[in-house]
């Protein structure tokens, strides 16, 4: 149904996030110490929210589509630079664990620490997917 909503298979969008997540996973340990964790998290936090709002159908001066889903629904070039931002941001959210573990905590509470932001991130995800696996069931609920 997403094909005949969008005209486009939903797979490229997920190829599209993957090809930017993964280069920017090869980028973060580099990034994160050229600039500091601080920085790079706030800039991810950015990158992040400007992604989601491009995916989201919130109406932005430079988005007008022909079709009339306009507001409701992006274009899909929107959509596609909205995952890119995505996809390039959640590496700094997933690889920082370690490094903010060794930072704000003591050696014998590393690892819990660690373990425990890991772990939640991936609760996060996987509520990311339920939610929208629940929302985006018929054509009316990608809208």
């Amino acid at each position: 149904e997403w094909l005949s909503v969008e005209g486009h298979e939903a797979a490229e969008l997920i190829d599209i996030f993957l090809c930017a997540n993964v280069v920017s996973c090869f980028l973060y340990t580099d990034i994160a110490a050229t600039f500091g964790l601080r920085r790079v998290i706030i800039f991810a936090a950015f990158l992040m929210a400007a992604g989601c709002m491009l995916r989201s159908g919130v109406p932005i001066p430079w988005d007008w589509s022909a079709d009339g889903l306009a507001g409701s629904m992006p274009a899909y070039p929107s959509e596609v630079v909205g995952t890119v931002l995505v996809g390039a941001a959640q590496p700094f959210f997933q690889c920082s664990p370690p490094l903010l573990s060794a930072t704000w905590f003591g050696s014998s509470e590393r690892a819990l620490a660690t373990a425990t932001a890991i772990n939640f991130n991936q609760v996060g995800i996987a509520t990311a997917f339920l939610v929208g696996g629940f929302m985006a069931t018929t054509p009316a609920g990608m809208h």
